[in-house]
């Protein structure tokens, strides 16, 4: 099925919806829209830092600590 055809039969199916019932619908929508808005950010956020040259100079450093320097495991 297109997406003109999926648009047209969910308007169809929309307009026999209840008032009550058409609200629950919109509000699903527009947290499904959110949840999408806030994927597109992360992942955003997540290409910028992992190409960001600020922490780069971490890959330099030694390590301080060893598993041998732990005196008490916790469980």
């Amino acid at each position: 099925m297109s997406r003109e055809e999926l648009l047209k039969v969910t308007i169809e199916n929309l307009n026999h919806l209840s008032d009550k019932d058409l609200e629950e619908v919109s509000e699903y929508v527009s947290n499904l829209s959110a949840k999408m808005d806030d994927n597109i950010l992360n992942e955003g956020i997540k290409c910028i830092v992992s190409n960001s040259k600020s922490y780069e100079f971490l890959q330099d450093d030694e390590e301080l600590y060893k598993v041998s320097d732990i005196k008490e495991k916790y469980k």
